[in-house]
């Protein structure tokens, strides 16, 4: 059974999701983390958000709840441990609602807390090749390589096999996590995706907005990665 976030009526939880989709739509993260830092229930509000039809809402939710948990973290880090096994749970056909978006949501709260990486990032990178969360993995594992490379396990096989995946998502992340880690066994498959003109979506966290890459783009920044130092 997964662990308590917050414990609250039916009535309290759809006025304040009601609240956090208002905020997440007008962007206003500063309102979000003065309501976590005043008050309590907004971590299980945020994670609903996770399930919403909009999809731009479930990125900023996912974002929003690794800001909330940097803020609980400074209380200790008991809490912020219950978000994530609730969601690695969300992420289980038993919880009866899986969570497309709980990777991304882990991801945030582990670039958030640095203190709960070595015990959680593990874990999150192992579902890299569980559907349905291949493409949230590997945002997440995106994410996280761009801010610091030495954020992430050692793990080439996989992300060499995600350059041959069909979906232009895994693809396009997985050429820019293997540039960024340094993984020149991947050169050659790298190459041969430097003319794929199929774009895919990501989540741009200073715009908070979705913008467009082609996997060919990402080829050729994962290429000049791999051979600056040649």
């Amino acid at each position: 059974m997964p662990d308590p976030i917050d414990k609250q009526s039916t009535s309290q939880i759809r006025r304040g999701k009601q609240r956090a989709r208002a905020m997440l739509e007008a962007n206003d993260f500063d309102g979000i983390a003065d309501w976590a830092k005043n008050g309590n229930g907004v971590r299980r509000v945020l994670i609903s958000c996770l399930f919403d039809e909009t999809e731009l809402i479930c990125f900023r939710a996912a974002e929003a709840l690794g800001v909330v948990c940097a803020i609980e973290a400074g209380r200790g880090l008991n809490k912020v441990r219950r978000v994530i096994r609730h969601l690695l749970w969300l992420m289980n056909d038993e919880s009866g609602g899986v969570c497309w978006y709980a990777p991304e949501a882990i991801g945030e709260i582990l670039v958030n807390v640095p203190k709960l990486r070595d015990k959680f990032i593990p874990i999150l990178c192992s579902f890299i090749q569980e559907e349905p969360f291949e493409q949230g993995v590997h945002r997440a594992m995106y994410r996280m390589s761009k801010l610091d490379p030495d954020m992430l396990p050692d793990m080439p096989v996989e992300l060499i096999e995600s350059l041959d995946d069909p979906d232009p998502v895994i693809r396009g992340c997985a050429c820019e996590i293997v540039g960024t880690l340094q993984i020149y066994a991947a050169e050659d498959k790298v190459k041969s995706l430097l003319y794929d003109n199929t774009e895919y979506k990501l989540y741009d966290f200073e715009s908070r907005e979705f913008v467009h890459k082609s996997v060919g783009s990402a080829a050729t920044d994962a290429l000049v990665a791999l051979t600056k130092n040649e």
